[in-house]
């Protein structure tokens, strides 16, 4: 499965890309690569699997890509891909992920 989504941030890069890194922290995916030049993290998640509870890292898939559009404004990508038996989670993950960055953003204004 694959889910992305993109949107514009009336947010600097900088305010963007140190929210974007509390957000991980706070929901223990690891920081597989981090490329600020770039504006590209890579992050490894944990999942669930089935009815046994178990969590475990899953692939390094998780990708999100952030743009400058000017001094107050910044694009962000997110893309996840996971297989087959991970249905319905990809959406979850990265709505997640944009929930909890824009509460980050807000809660510093």
């Amino acid at each position: 499965m694959h889910e992305e989504q993109t949107v514009e941030l009336p947010f600097g890069f900088d305010k963007v890309w140190n929210a974007a890194r509390t957000v991980f922290e706070q929901a223990r995916w690891g920081i597989k690569k981090a490329d600020k030049a770039t504006g590209h993290y890579e992050v490894v998640v944990n999942t669930t699997l089935g009815e046994f509870g178990m969590s475990f890292p899953s692939v390094e898939k998780f990708r999100i890509d952030m743009t400058r559009i000017d001094e107050n404004s910044t694009r962000v990508h997110a893309a996840i891909r996971f297989d087959q038996w991970h249905w319905g989670t990809t959406a979850w993950y990265v709505n997640t992920f944009f929930t909890e960055l824009e509460r980050q953003l807000d809660s510093g204004r």
